[in-house]
């Protein structure tokens, strides 16, 4: 699958490279969470990218944008692993953050359903 062709039909979204670095520590700075009991936010820096790359050596973060500006992120690493004794592929996602009143109009779940569906997975 090519990730960039993929991206065609989901124009809000666009891979992130080294050079968002700071706006996406940024953005991770400004986003926690917060819930009854519990509140964090995401400590990444100096380089977002490290923890998935010592996590996997295929990885991907894709960032969401309205008006200029990140709404969301997230990663989908992808590593092998064993299910039922048989080396497998696998895929997961981490380090999703949407900013406040964005989940609705980023459609993440849609995208992340249909990037699995186009990877085969």
């Amino acid at each position: 699958m090519d990730i960039n062709e993929f991206l065609i039909k989901w124009p809000i979204y666009r891979l992130a490279t080294a050079a968002d670095n700071s706006e996406i520590l940024a953005f991770c700075a400004q986003n926690g969470s917060s819930g009854e009991k519990y509140s964090f936010k995401y400590q990444r820096g100096p380089d977002f990218f490290r923890f998935n790359q010592l996590q996997s050596d295929i990885s991907y973060t894709f960032l969401a944008f309205l008006e200029n500006n990140i709404v969301g992120i997230f990663s989908l690493l992808i590593r092998p692993s064993y299910i039922l004794g048989a080396e497998k592929s696998i895929c997961y996602f981490s380090d999703l953050i949407i900013a406040r009143g964005y989940s609705n109009k980023i459609k993440w779940d849609y995208f992340a359903s249909d990037l699995m569906k186009q990877a085969g997975h």
